[in-house]
């Protein structure tokens, strides 16, 4: 409603102020919070020169002063009117030079149990004292960001505005200038003082400004780490034709792996092949014959065999002897899997093509200095030994559940045969999961034991694997090591294809529709999943069965839930008030009060101010201002970048996958 004041028209009681400027026609600025400067225009009187580059703009009016510190000019432009040339000189407040500052560092990071290192760890207002004295800010506030968030930064010559501004968004706050000290403030949005009461207005506008209010906030975590122990199958290299047509020398071939039980070139003397061959001998039994190869070079079977045999090993699942299950993938032409691999965690069984295997564990160490590590995936299992002593209590195998890289002679500590592993990714491995072994890894089995041969199950072992030879005389013969692989992985999910995530649901709408929601994805929140196994595995087996499992999902749930309520302040129901007041009124804008006009004319001058809400349909509105900060940082060029390089090194095979 109008308060009854006559309108003030003398332009004299309002004047503008900038280096360089004097006579003008009219000015006006649209003071904003955020990191993007604000903007004034000012119609002046070409004739009286060019303005300063650089100065202070004051807006006044009787005893009343706006002084925007530090502007720029951004732009002058030129136009003929009736009283002569006239420039249009837009101006920007001081956050112009904002984007010229940096700020490097790396804080708040996780270490492999997910707790922040406690040497770098930066609460929320350390960040933010940080950027405003990277940007040359002397006067601030940074009360209002709470104590207890520890965001994860990673800073290498990052722009200090953007950063704060992502550190501010994610925690429900906004930045505000506080024009009466020349300073900043960091204040929650939608939480502070209303308009000034008691003064002469003219327009008024009352309402609420809801926002588009979600029915949910859903946090996205980083990717699962599920610690797992994976049954290894033998496997070698093989050779198929390459063009139809009968096989020959003249055929190219191509190299493919198989399990060790389906080799086309080894001999079969009653059972399975491979089982009767001296492992640590040369295969002279196997052919020299050469093959001419799709890429012009030649191999023999007998190289093939010296490469492979019992130093190539597949994650091994039930489906190496069971049979084949349709399993719809997205928009794949529903292409048929063989499922038998059980996850902790996972209420199903998961396929090998599902599975991205790492050369990490979710288990930590500590070093000399109190610093965290991740511990290296390793491989266990019951295989032959050189120095173990052959006796009924201990060999001639090491004991189920030994460490490939931790044997030793039980008579003699200081004397061990370790054996270490490539998870190098093989091109020619579609399942991506061939592991090689740096010697040659088998166990001892006794002629009528029953072994567990892959592709063929428990079988016994009956045969003399050299016919020349007494049978009696042979009481032992070599089968593949049991082997299993200890690592932490990542499952993608059968539709999207991508490794599950946690997803945690905060409701701040009246509606249940759970796809209706605010999406934010958190990396820096890690959860996992351990699964406690048998202490031994004495059996191959389909798959190595766990017993039970632990997560972390009671600290995951909690940072998931600060997270939300922290965003869920933004979409507060907010009456919001408008009105333009008469002359130059100073006032300091906060969480509530968003946006300030300040202008003057040949009609008067007048202060439009809002809470709750932003009049200017020429500026555009917060949230748009902070896409296009997000559009323009430096940082998330960074990271799409180095995510297409990582994608680029996974596919040329420079990444364990």
């Amino acid at each position: 409603m109008s308060s009854g004041f006559p309108a003030i028209t003398a332009l004299n009681l309002a004047q503008v102020s900038y280096p360089g400027i004097g006579q003008y026609e009219s000015a006006e600025i649209t003071d904003v919070t955020g990191v993007q400067p604000a903007v004034a225009t000012i119609r002046v009187l070409a004739e009286y020169g060019l303005p300063a580059p650089n100065g202070d703009l004051s807006f006044y009016y009787q005893a009343n002063a706006v002084t925007f510190k530090n502007c720029h000019i951004d732009d002058i432009s030129f136009e003929e009117g009736t009283g002569g040339y006239v420039m249009n000189v837009r101006i920007l407040d001081e956050r112009w030079a904002w984007k010229f500052a940096s700020i490097t560092g790396k804080y708040n990071f996780r270490l492999p149990n997910n707790w922040v290192d406690p040497n770098h760890e930066m609460n929320p207002q350390d960040l933010a004292i940080m950027c405003f004295q990277a940007l040359g800010v002397a006067v601030f506030d940074v009360s209002a960001l709470p104590l207890d968030a520890r965001p994860e930064v990673d800073w290498v010559s990052a722009n200090p505005a953007e950063e704060l501004d992502k550190i501010c968004k994610d925690l429900g706050c906004i930045i505000v200038p506080i024009r009466s000290t020349g300073g900043w403030s960091i204040q929650f949005k939608g939480q502070g003082s209303n308009l000034p009461d008691g003064l002469p207005f003219n327009d008024w506008g009352q309402g609420v400004d809801p926002q588009e209010t979600p029915d949910y906030i859903k946090i996205v975590t980083a990717p699962f780490r599920f610690q797992v122990q994976l049954p290894l199958g033998p496997v070698g290299k093989d050779l198929v034709a390459f063009l139809p047509g009968p096989t020959g020398t003249s055929n190219p071939q191509n190299i493919v792996w198989k399990p060790l039980g389906q080799l086309s070139y080894l001999p079969k003397p009653g059972l399975s092949p491979s089982y009767g061959l001296t492992p640590f001998g040369y295969f002279s039994d196997v052919s020299i014959s050469r093959f001419l190869l799709a890429d012009g070079t030649r191999v023999s079977y007998q190289e093939l065999a010296q490469q492979s045999i019992f130093r190539s090993w597949r994650v091994e699942f039930a489906y190496e002897s069971g049979s084949k299950r349709s399993v719809n993938f997205g928009n794949k032409k529903n292409p048929q899997y063989r499922w038998g691999m059980a996850i902790p965690g996972i209420p199903y069984p998961v396929c090998m093509e599902q599975i991205i295997l790492t050369d990490e564990l979710v288990d930590v160490w500590t070093d000399a200095f109190g610093q965290q590590h991740t511990r290296p995936a390793y491989i266990q299992g019951s295989f032959r030994g050189d120095l173990i002593e052959s006796s009924a209590t201990y060999g001639p195998n090491y004991p189920p559940g030994t460490r490939i890289d931790k044997q030793f002679k039980l008579s003699d500590i200081g004397m061990d045969e370790r054996a270490s592993f490539s998870l190098s990714f093989d091109p020619i491995d579609p399942t991506r999961s061939i592991i090689t072994t740096s010697r040659q890894m088998v166990k001892v089995a006794s002629v009528g034991e029953t072994v567990d041969i892959p592709g063929e199950g428990p079988t016994p072992v009956p045969y003399d694997p050299d016919p020349n030879v007494d049978p009696s005389q042979n009481t032992n013969t070599y089968v593949p090591a049991v082997l299993q692989y200890c690592c932490a992985i990542q499952v993608r999910d059968p539709n999207t294809w991508q490794p599950y995530r946690y997803e945690y649901l905060y409701q701040i709408g009246n509606g249940t529709n759970q796809n209706f929601c605010r999406v934010e994805a958190k990396e820096d929140i890690q959860p996992w999943v351990k699964g406690n196994y048998p202490d031994t595995t004495s059996s191959r087996g389909a798959h190595v069965n766990f017993k039970s499992y632990t997560n972390n999902q009671a600290e995951v749930d909690a940072q998931c839930l600060y997270y939300a309520q922290s965003l869920a302040r933004e979409y507060t129901l907010v009456q919001s008030q408008t009105r333009t007041y008469f002359g130059i009124i100073p006032q300091d804008m906060n969480g509530l009060i968003q946006q300030i006009t300040y202008q003057l004319g040949p009609q008067g001058s007048s202060t439009i101010m809002s809470a709750g809400t932003e009049h200017s349909y020429i500026t555009p509105r917060a949230d748009e201002r902070r896409r296009q900060v997000a559009r323009a940082s430096l940082d998330g060029k960074l990271q799409y970048y180095r995510y297409e390089m990582q994608r680029l090194a996974a596919l040329r095979g420079t990444k364990n996958t």
